[in-house]
C-alpha cells in the first residue's frame, strides 16, 4: 500500500489496533496526529472510544505543523555531560 492508501484505510477503520501500532512503529511520520498523538491513540483514549471503534466517527488528519520529536531537556544534548 502507498502512504495515502494506508492513511485512508486506517481512517475507514480497516486496520486493527495492533496493525495500526505496527504501522506507526515502522513509519511514525505517516499516521495523522490529533493533539500531538497518533489519531488512533487519541480515539482509543477518548470518552466515547467504543463509538469510534464502532465507526460512528471519522477523524480528520491534523494539518498543523507539529514536531514529531520529543523536546530535548537541557543537559541531555550531546556534549553536555554532567559536570
Amino acid at each position: 500500500m502507498r502512504p495515502a492508501e494506508r492513511i485512508q484505510a486506517a481512517l475507514e477503520g480497516r486496520f486493527t489496533l495492533g496493525e495500526m501500532l505496527r504501522w506507526a512503529s515502522r513509519r511514525p511520520s505517516e499516521p495523522p496526529l490529533v493533539d500531538g498523538e497518533w489519531f488512533f491513540i487519541s480515539a482509543y483514549l477518548a470518552d466515547d472510544a467504543q463509538g469510534f471503534w464502532e465507526g460512528k466517527y471519522t477523524p480528520l488528519p491534523d494539518t498543523r505543523d507539529v514536531s514529531r520529536t520529543m523536546p530535548v531537556a537541557a543537559g541531555d544534548r550531546p556534549g553536555e555531560g554532567s559536570r
